[in-house]
């Protein structure tokens, strides 16, 4: 007859620790893969133009916060334009409209930093032409 084991209290605790681990790294894996990600964009990436945009539409699978959002515009290696987003009256959205000034022909490349509202930072490039 086989010999039955007794569960030691410490061999109990273990396996609620291993569990509570277990369920602690599931829930943060799940919270590292909550950046903002662009979903939409007008125009899209890469897009060639026939006339110059007057904004730039981003569209975020999560919330940011529209204060702390940041651009700036390239063109054709010249330096940087830093670019306001236009105020929101919505202080938490999942769009970014971002004004531009008059545009000639040309390569270009916006450069953006958001802030989603779970407190995590994302940058990204959206590049577009204008066609002469």
């Amino acid at each position: 007859m086989a010999e039955r084991s007794e569960v030691t209290p410490c061999c109990r605790i273990r396996h609620w620790l291993v569990a509570l681990a277990t369920a602690f790294a599931m829930l943060a894996a799940n919270v590292c893969f909550a950046h903002a990600v662009v979903v939409n964009s007008t125009p899209r990436n890469g897009e060639a133009l026939r006339t110059p945009p007057q904004q730039i539409e981003l569209r975020f699978n999560v919330r940011i916060e529209q204060s702390f959002a940041r651009a700036s515009l390239r063109s054709d290696g010249s330096e940087a334009l830093t670019l306001k987003p236009a105020a929101s009256s919505v202080a938490q959205s999942e769009r970014l409209v971002i004004p531009l000034p008059a545009l000639r022909s040309g390569e270009y490349e916006l450069r953006y930093k958001v802030l989603a509202t779970d407190g995590h930072t994302t940058e990204g490039v959206l590049r577009f032409r204008v066609l002469p």
